[in-house]
């Protein structure tokens, strides 16, 4: 094929036959045999004009589908895949919720009456027997007879001989023991002994607290009673199921206050725990003092 308008080479003889197979941009009445450059579907051609280029571009529309290929063969069964990670263990339960204290025990009983008080002391011995009187003493003997006299007329009697001292007798033995004096009077009554600890008896002191408008589950209070002389006292405190000021009674039933009390000197702490909680206003509480 040749193009219209391509000159001659040199020396390559006379013009360009007119009955060649020539592609043309339009018809020309000169020519006998040629062709005529035509778009066909998705191309554009675009005339540069004299001199210039002709531009053939491609729309880029779809080929026409082709013909079905021959079925896939079965592709290999893939590996197993690796084990997973183990699982994650679970978040442990939170906590139950305390259970509710138990009720206030009943009053202890009224202590016992003290044990009497001993019996008196035995009266002291009598005191000891005089002693024995002395011995009596022994008289002496009678003097010996004067000497005969010459015979004669019977002499007169000799006179009696005077009589000897006294013999002094050795002391009497000791007298005995004189009888045990009588039993002295019963000695007085013993002291009656103090009440056992923990009687019901006694009053108790009631105290209203105010756990205030925030929500709590705990706090403490500083109660001041001048009956707490000091540390060494003794303060046991419950919560009472009265109503307190602005509330109901039987609160408790859904959240109790447990307290223990620390003594001071005119006071005592009470330390407060809710459960469940939380609590806000007034609560009532029954208290007692011992030393």
């Amino acid at each position: 094929m040749a193009l219209r308008g391509i000159t001659p080479l040199p020396g390559s003889g006379g013009g360009a036959p007119v009955d060649a197979t020539y592609v043309v941009v339009s018809l020309d009445p000169t020519l006998t045999n040629e062709r005529v450059l035509t778009a066909g579907t998705n191309i554009s051609i675009v005339d540069g004009g004299a001199n210039g280029p002709i531009t053939i571009n491609s729309t880029g529309g779809a080929g026409s589908t082709g013909p079905a290929g021959p079925p896939g063969q079965d592709g290999t069964d893939g590996e197993d895949g690796m084990p997973g990670p183990a699982g994650i263990n679970g978040v442990a339960g939170a906590a139950g919720a305390a259970g509710a204290a138990g009720p206030a025990g009943p009053p202890g009983e009224d202590g016992q009456d003290g044990d009497p008080g001993p019996p008196g002391f035995t009266g002291s011995n009598g005191a000891a027997g005089a002693p024995g009187t002395a011995g009596v003493p022994i008289a002496g003997e009678d003097g010996m007879d004067g000497d005969m006299g010459p015979p004669g007329p019977a002499g007169a009697a000799g006179a009696a001989g005077a009589t000897g001292p006294a013999g002094v007798g050795p002391p009497g033995p000791p007298g005995e023991d004189g009888m045990d004096g009588e039993m002295g009077p019963m000695g007085p009554q013993g002291i009656q002994g103090p009440a056992g600890g923990g009687g019901g008896g006694g009053s108790y002191t009631e105290v209203e607290l105010d756990f205030g408008t925030t929500p709590a589950w705990d706090a403490t209070f500083t109660v001041t009673d001048a009956t707490v002389i000091n540390s060494t006292y003794k303060v046991m405190i419950s919560e009472s199921g009265k109503a307190a000021t602005g509330r109901v009674a039987g609160d408790s039933q859904w959240d109790s206050v447990a307290v223990t009390a620390l003594p001071g000197a005119g006071n005592f702490i009470a330390y407060c725990t809710i459960q469940p909680g939380p609590i806000v206003g007034k609560r009532k509480f029954l208290y007692q003092v011992a030393a």
